[in-house]
């Protein structure tokens, strides 16, 4: 049984703010997994008593 219901049509406005923050996000992500690979080396370095300048 497929139930009726009904779907918000958000203004373009609306639309847009969600596209661009989306774009935005998967732009990111890229820099952010480099950061995070950078911390996780650094933090690595540390443990191993090798230092992290």
């Amino acid at each position: 049984m497929v139930a009726n219901f009904t779907i918000w049509l958000a203004p373009a406005s609306i639309q847009k703010k969600v596209r661009d923050s989306i774009e935005s996000a998967h732009h990111a992500r890229p820099e952010s997994r480099r950061l995070l690979d950078e911390a996780k080396a650094m933090v690595e370095k540390a443990i191993l008593g090798n230092g992290c300048s």
